[in-house]
């Protein structure tokens, strides 16, 4: 077999001299994709490395050690829309190396734009939706042992042409895939910030989600046993003080979440490890949020989104403003650490609706908030209401929820909105929720989920805090 192994790239854009500063408090995150598609090719007999630019950013001289000295003649390189033209460039120095290694592309962005993709003539194949069969089966194709046509969930060019084969099923029984090989994370596991992942699928139809068209709308569970076994895993072997459930909502099915929390509870893990995850208002019950605290759980963080029930309905979230409010409520009265998400510059927004976001944070018993800028990710229904109004970006490397705060150009500008409106709105909105002394003391002395804050000393942090109040009083 000449094609008996892969190399797995994911990638990351180089840190601008603007933002370099601040990278070290940005936690690297497993790669939860690239490590199923790893653990699959292992089981399948088939050889996988993977290199992650979060940990090392990638040269031509790597690269030709990859090919020339370890002999990998197929790289796949998984890409979200924000650095494909990262992954396109690494794309560009592997075909400058060598002709014949075949590149697949796989990840969010090529499955919503593989054309965009397939335009680049060095990117030879792309993987559609979830990847762990169909790229198996792309190997055993390019070793001859099956034809590109009778390959489902593939993209490809031919006579000049782009063909796009038939969707391919999403795997009901996850249980079926291996168990995800933690054990590859090791020599960097000082790094990472351990993940673990009881489901795929989201039922909820938010027009500025681009994950469903990787999982689906329908959740499909992991068994509990499982799960716990991963956390297990990682508590022993990493002695990690954090795990966080990747799901799009650990909380969706409660019965699944109480067996979980059982399990946990009979292993003893309750008491060595905390654990964080995203719920949604309207599938937290009094009861089930007092279940997670005795299971370890110290915090979860809702996506609120709005202070308007009208930008709620408009972006199809399914909730309410006051059902949100009443779960933060529950999960403060459960003993859990709340994180709010909140987005600005939806489509139809107004300044004061806006304003009516950032107001109901401040409002609400939060530990944290995060505010976005809303972005148009292809294959959501919010880039279809941007190109509506005109907006049609494909300079990707706009396509950033900080874009506000690092100064950067964003790619969707609401009808009667502007640029420097949105920017200020979204620095205001972090000022005036951290500057209560609660929260501004919990910043000095705590961690801040997704941030790895005791890399910075106390006035590294002072001078973020300075940073964040002079950026009140200019553009």
């Amino acid at each position: 077999m000449d094609f008996e192994k892969i190399l797995l790239i994911n990638p990351r854009a180089p840190r601008t001299d603007q933002n370099r500063k601040y990278a070290k408090a940005i936690p690297a995150l497993v790669p939860l994709s690239l490590g199923y598609l790893a653990g699959y090719m292992h089981e399948q007999g088939i050889g996988a490395e993977i290199h992650d630019e979060q940990i090392e950013l990638i040269d031509k001289e790597k690269l030709k050690h990859y090919i020339n000295d370890q002999g990998y003649k197929v790289i796949g390189i998984s890409s979200t829309t924000l650095y494909i033209s990262r992954a396109m460039a690494i794309a560009d120095m592997v075909k400058e190396i060598s002709k014949d290694v075949k590149i697949i592309f796989g990840g969010v962005h090529p499955t919503v734009m593989p054309e965009h993709c397939l335009s680049n003539k060095n990117i030879d194949l792309v993987v559609r939706q979830e990847g762990e069969i169909t790229l198996h089966q792309l190997m055993k194709y390019l070793n001859g042992e099956m034809k590109l046509e009778e390959i489902d969930g593939i993209s490809y060019r031919q006579n000049g042409d782009f063909v796009h084969r038939p969707d391919r099923p999403m795997i009901q029984d996850l249980n079926s895939l291996p168990p995800f090989p933690y054990h590859m994370f090791a020599p960097h596991h000082e790094k990472y910030r351990f993940q673990v992942l009881s489901s795929r699928g989201c039922p909820y139809r938010c027009i500025f989600c681009s994950a469903r068209s990787i999982t689906g709308y329908k959740i499909r569970f992991v068994s509990p046993e499982r799960v716990v076994n991963d956390i297990e895993y990682i508590t022993n072997e990493f002695k990690k003080n954090k795990i966080a459930f990747a799901d799009d909502t650990f909380t969706a099915n409660k019965k699944h979440v109480k067996e979980i929390c059982d399990r946990i509870i009979q292993k003893g893990l309750h008491k060595r490890v905390p654990l964080y995850c995203a719920a949604r208002g309207d599938t937290v019950t009094k009861e089930l949020l007092e279940t997670m605290k005795s299971a370890g759980f110290q915090g979860l963080y809702f996506g609120i989104e709005s202070g308007s029930d009208r930008i709620l309905k408009l972006v199809q979230k399914g909730e309410t403003v006051d059902a949100n409010v009443q779960a933060v409520m529950l999960a403060k009265a459960a003993g859990l650490k709340v994180r709010g998400t909140f987005l600005i510059g939806l489509p139809t927004e107004t300044t004061e609706e806006s304003w009516q976001t950032i107001n109901l944070a401040v409002k609400l018993p939060l530990n944290f908030a995060s505010f976005s800028i809303a972005t148009p990710f292809p294959g959501t229904k919010l880039a279809e209401f941007a190109k509506e109004e005109g907006f049609d970006s494909t300079d990707f490397s706009r396509f950033d929820i900080a874009g506000g705060l690092l100064g950067n150009q964003i790619p969707y500008i609401p009808k009667g909105r502007t640029y420097e409106e949105l920017r200020k709105l979204q620095k205001r909105a972090y000022f005036k929720f951290y500057m209560k002394p609660s929260r501004l003391f919990s910043f000095f002395v705590n961690e801040i989920p997704d941030l790895n804050l005791k890399n910075f000393s106390i006035f590294d942090r002072i001078a973020i805090i300075a940073k964040l109040f002079l950026g009140q009083f200019k553009s």
